[in-house]
């Protein structure tokens, strides 16, 4: 018998074993089967759904084995979230054989790799924990809630601010503006690295009399660096 031959049984039988395997799979790990709430990146949409507040992305290979393993899953701990807006959050996949610019856009080389987005900004580091359905919605969950810890002086900050970890102190005005909106967006995309404070309103005159401030604290040092550039500009603030 030719080797293509040979090659094309294989490639069939596999494709006749990848249902069988994901009910087995389903069964013996406890993973609902859902109709997915996952939606597909492509050329057309790719730009459009990462420019959402909350994208969480699976980029998969079909070939891979451990990609078939968290298809599942991942559409099973989507599923946990599809009350929510579909501006809010949305869980999506890029089938990287098949978009491989999206996946070299992201600088993916491996599978199955997720990754997440906010307003259209990568987050520094991908997704590296547990890859269960609770493990995942609990992740999303997390970055639904928000990470800016508020405070109401100074006072309240330091006898609450953890010295060893990075912080990030802001002090604004008003909790709205494109200035406000620019610091969500990164304590968003560095909750990983920073913590972030918030103080707002007349209680922090002082600290905001040239207007709203941000400083970067360090675990070294614990000296506040002031932030001088220009809050309104995202790209500056990252």
């Amino acid at each position: 018998m030719a080797v293509e031959s040979i090659f094309r049984r294989l490639i069939r039988l596999e494709k006749s074993l990848y249902i069988p395997f994901i009910f087995l799979l389903s069964f013996c790990f406890h993973i609902p089967l859902v109709s997915s709430a996952v939606v597909a990146l492509d050329k057309s949409n790719v730009d459009s759904i990462l420019g959402g507040q909350l994208v969480f992305v699976n980029f998969y290979a079909d070939w891979c084995r451990f990609s078939q393993q968290l298809k599942p899953i991942f559409e099973a701990a989507s599923e946990k979230f599809k009350d929510q807006p579909a501006n809010k959050i949305v869980w999506a996949s890029v089938d990287s054989d098949r978009q491989p610019e999206i996946a070299q856009k992201y600088h993916v080389n491996k599978y199955p790799t997720l990754k997440l987005f906010r307003n259209g900004e990568m987050a520094k580091k991908e997704y590296r924990g547990q890859r269960s359905v609770e493990a995942l919605s609990e992740f999303m969950q997390k970055h639904l809630d928000g990470n800016i810890q508020g405070f109401v002086s100074v006072d309240d900050m330091e006898a609450r601010i953890d010295k060893k970890r990075r912080n990030v102190i802001g002090y604004f005005t008003a909790a709205n503006g494109p200035e406000f909106e620019n610091f969500q967006s990164v304590a968003a995309l560095l909750r990983e690295e920073c913590t972030f404070w918030l103080g707002v309103g007349d209680a922090f005159k002082q600290q905001t009399l040239g207007g709203n401030n941000v400083a970067f604290r360090p675990p070294e040092t614990h000296e506040d660096q002031v932030f001088s550039g220009t809050l309104g500009d995202l790209n500056y603030v990252k």
